[in-house]
């Protein structure tokens, strides 16, 4: 641990963010400097992952020296997220200001605290520091675009990504990465006749199997997912979501899967991957680097195929995944310090960022790294390079339907639907189509 620390110290950016308030030493009149006044604040930072554990004892220790005019109380919870819920929901309803600065998952989980106005709405404190001039463009814009501001972005930005063996596109006698979906089928095809399983994903997890349906539909029109939620259309109306269900499920009959696909979950994707069996790989951008690691410049990057090939120059463009709304450290309304606390929430921010960048090597953070001066512990690998140049390029990146359902039962019932649409041959595209529209209309 404290090499893990020493090794990140090396990396702590110089930011200047200073508390309001008169930092010059007062004299109390027999010439003897007095202290200066600082500012109380309270931050609550949970554990529910043990590899989160680490980052917070980091952002403990150089909180202090970040923050030299903030006395802040800055208590860890460990457990799983129904506890630290329940903690800070408590807080809240008693009505006292016993916690300033917490860090929430978003979604519904978020959805009650925010109705109760428990929570500070930061748009114009956001405006004013200059806040988004650090960020990546897209991640920017998103936040950005949100009526109200009620979180700042914490979580490295996970993107829905495919992986490849470069050795195993070689021995297949495949020459260029496919941009359109008949391209991509025929590599497929040319990766099963060379002995491989030319493409898997832990679609046992329900999320992961929603998530790679979703990302094929993002190809023809990325802003259907939103609309169908926000009941602006329905998903039996979307072509996306049609023609991206009816090419899984080709690929399924076709046997580029896996058998049994829909039993296979995350890690057992992972070791087929890992283990030279299996081709590509749909998973989340936060494996890339360990992937890398792993399989150093063999492994590739690689986006989702164009449905329509006439857009193929758009390959790469538009991407599911990116920041959660609400998802972030928030700020108690009836804190006393607004200002200093948002202040400490951005601050917060870029310590975990700054961490996960500099000593992880996770090159998918919400902040310009270069901007802010920070370096990734060794040379990245050409897979990470190539990522970190694309994150800048995307114009459309949007949370992940499971995390914009308007409630934790449509979530779901979406995320079920999906594996159900990976298990069973008899399922149609238009039963799941239906099924996402009663996913957005649970209670």
């Amino acid at each position: 641990m404290k090499r893990k620390i020493a090794l990140a110290a090396a990396f702590v950016l110089a930011m200047s963010m200073t508390a309001c308030g008169n930092t010059e030493p007062k004299s109390d009149g027999d010439n003897k400097p007095a202290e200066t006044e600082k500012t109380e604040l309270s931050v609550d930072f949970f554990v529910t992952e043990d590899n989160m554990l680490d980052i917070a004892h980091y952002i403990e220790e150089v909180l202090p020296e970040q923050f030299p005019d903030y006395e802040v109380k800055f208590e860890i919870t460990q457990g799983d997220a129904q506890t630290v819920e329940t903690k800070i929901r408590t807080a809240l309803a008693s009505g006292s200001n016993s916690v300033d600065v917490w860090w929430c998952h978003g979604g519904t989980w978020a959805t009650p605290m925010i109705n109760g106005n428990f929570v500070l709405e930061m748009g114009d404190y956001l405006e004013s520091s200059g806040f988004y001039e650090d960020m990546v463009p897209q991640v920017a814009s998103f936040v950005r675009e949100q009526e109200k501001i009620y979180a700042i972005p914490f979580e490295p930005t996970s993107y829905w990504i495919n992986m490849y063996n470069k050795e195993a596109f070689e021995k297949a006698g495949i020459t260029e990465v496919p941009r359109t979906m008949d391209a991509f089928m025929e590599a497929l095809e040319a990766l099963k006749e060379a002995g491989y399983t030319p493409i898997v994903t832990g679609a046992k997890d329900q999320w992961m199997a929603l998530d790679f349906i979703e990302t094929l539909a993002y190809t023809i029109s990325p802003e259907d997912s939103w609309k169908a939620v926000n009941g602006e259309m329905k998903f039996v109306d979307s072509s996306a979501w049609r023609e991206a269900a009816e090419a899984t499920r080709e690929m399924i009959d076709r046997g580029y899967f896996p058998e049994n696909i829909g039993l296979m979950d995350r890690t057992e994707a992972d070791a087929l991957f890992s283990t030279g069996q299996a081709a590509i790989i749909s998973e989340t951008s936060s494996t890339l680097t360990t992937v890398c690691q792993e399989f150093g410049d063999n492994a590739g990057v690689m986006y989702y195929p164009m449905l329509h090939a006439e857009n193929a120059d758009q390959y790469g463009i538009n991407i599911s995944g990116g920041q959660k709304a609400n998802c972030g450290f928030m700020v108690n309304a009836a804190t006393k310090h607004p200002e200093e606390a948002v202040a400490l929430a951005i601050g917060l921010s870029k310590l975990r960022n700054q961490y996960e960048y500099t000593v992880l090597g996770n090159v998918a953070v919400p902040f310009d790294a270069e901007k802010m001066g920070w370096t990734l512990p060794e040379e990245p690998a050409e897979g990470v390079a190539q990522f970190a140049g694309d994150m800048k390029k995307f114009e459309y990146s949007k949370n992940f339907l499971q995390d914009i359902m308007p409630t934790s039962t449509g979530t779901t019932l979406s995320m079920e639907a999906a594996s159900k649409f990976f298990t069973n041959p008899d399922y149609s595209v238009e039963e799941f189509l239906q099924d996402l529209d009663k996913a957005v209309a649970a209670e």
